[in-house]
């Protein structure tokens, strides 16, 4: 979609001339992002400066995956297309100085889009350690909006000692992740290391919904180009563009409608007969807003059904006795929830009711045990482009464009991404996160 500030803000001369004369116009830099498939050596050709206690365990681990990456390893304050600041071992107030001292040198030298990924270790037992903890999830949060004008991203990993950090790393300090910024993502220990990172999900089988069209299509032809076999759901409305897609993808399609009231019943009958199942991405969504006051019965239940009702009840089915041998026991869950839902939206209770419940539906699945090997996320998206968002009154649309740390919105794409790698076993260390793909939207946390 067309975006006249950012379009303009391609310009040098547009932008010298707006900066001098103190014109108060957004100028968005504009994001590199990463169009071609995984590779290995996700990281070649990036320099990245590393920093931290060297004598600390994590700072070795992340020598040796940023070198498995193929970036090349710096230790001073020169130009750099990222850094790592591994600051797992602080805990105690006065040894965020350390923090200070060393993004204080080198914050000028990162290149415009270039990326930033703190280390923290998880909150220990004393109160000091735990005011670390958070104090560092400040400083990421507010050192993402001092250099999103720069297309820079600052994300920040959390966890305990054995976390698996070779995916997170490459997905934060690659283009790949280029609209997720001032998150702060949650490792869990355990998990199956990824030892290639190419083809991610070759001789997987991934299920969508809501795949016609939008992010669902964006989806499938991302992990399409990963090496995976493709199911694509949607309504038999929307055949033509499911037919064309999966032509294009060598995919599979099942047209159901899911506010039928049979829909789960018959989407699991096609389920069975492609058997196992790796990944789920529960994408199918819709919008009915009305004030409270003026929303009619039908338009909540159409949202609360669609939007939670249906995945969790297929979800419940597929981890069932009788049905668990749809999905393999390494399946990962994915669910599309919404800035809207963590933050709220005037006019969107239903919609804001029904995706802050995946976010808790997936968390409780993820802690509560008896699942296996499957993991449970979600994909908080903030403003994306697309046809639905194109719809929108044009001053609607501009200022929510602006209201995030890039001053620009998404593609469908970026969310492609996102559901991409937490599918695929470089996200094994993440369970019941919701990972927001907003360019750090100034709502919610």
């Amino acid at each position: 979609m067309s975006d006249f500030f950012l379009s303009l803000g391609r310009n040098p001369l547009a932008r010298k001339v707006v900066r001098q004369a103190g014109l108060p116009i957004p100028l968005p830099q504009e994001l590199t992002r990463q169009r071609a498939p995984w590779a290995h050596k996700t990281l070649a050709g990036k320099t990245i400066l590393v920093g931290g206690r060297e004598q600390h365990g994590r700072y070795g681990d992340m020598i040796g995956i940023l070198n498995d990456a193929g970036a090349t390893v710096l230790s001073g304050a020169v130009d750099t297309d990222g850094v790592l600041f591994d600051a797992s071992a602080l805990t105690h107030v006065s040894e965020l100085a350390d923090v200070y001292a060393f993004f204080h040198n080198c914050v000028g030298k990162i290149k415009r889009r270039g990326h930033v990924v703190i280390l923290a270790g998880s909150a220990r037992d004393s109160a000091e350690s735990a005011a670390v903890s958070e104090a560092l999830t400040g400083f990421t949060r507010s050192l993402a909006k001092e250099l999103g004008g720069r297309g820079i991203s600052v994300n920040m990993l959390r966890g305990p000692e054995g976390a698996l950090l070779g995916g997170p790393l490459r997905f934060l300090l690659s283009d790949h992740g280029s609209f997720i910024t001032g998150q702060v993502i949650e490792l869990t220990a355990g998990g199956t290391a990824c030892m290639r990172f190419d083809k991610l999900l070759e001789g997987r089988v991934i299920f969508i919904t809501g795949a016609a069209q939008g992010i669902g299509a964006a989806v499938a032809r991302r992990v399409a180009a990963e090496g995976a076999k493709v199911l694509l759901l949607d309504r038999p409305q929307e055949l033509n563009a499911l037919e064309s897609l999966a032509r294009e993808v060598h995919g599979t399609i099942i047209p159901v409608d899911l506010l039928k009231d049979d829909a789960v019943e018959v989407t699991l009958k096609k389920l069975r007969e492609l058997a196992p199942i790796h990944g789920v991405v529960h994408n199918a969504g819709i919008t009915r807003d009305k004030s409270l006051f003026n929303m009619s019965p039908d338009r909540w239940d159409a949202v609360l059904k669609l939007n939670l009702r249906v995945p969790q009840v297929m979800t419940d089915l597929m981890l069932g006795k009788e049905l668990d041998f749809i999905t393999s026991p390494d399946c990962s869950f994915v669910y599309l929830s919404s800035v809207g839902g963590i933050a709220g939206n005037p006019g969107q209770c239903n919609y804001a009711a029904s995706k802050a419940g995946l976010i808790g539906y997936t968390r409780h699945l993820a802690t509560s045990g008896g699942t296996g090997s499957r993991r449970f996320n979600c994909i908080a998206p903030g403003f994306i482009e697309t046809k639905m968002t194109q719809s929108m009154p044009r001053g609607v649309r501009e200022l929510a464009r602006r209201f995030n740390s890039f001053q620009q919105g998404g593609e469908p794409d970026d969310i492609a991404q996102a559901v991409t790698f937490m599918l695929s076993e470089a996200s094994s260390s993440l369970n019941g996160e919701t990972l927001r793909v907003c360019g750090q939207n100034l709502i919610g946390r």
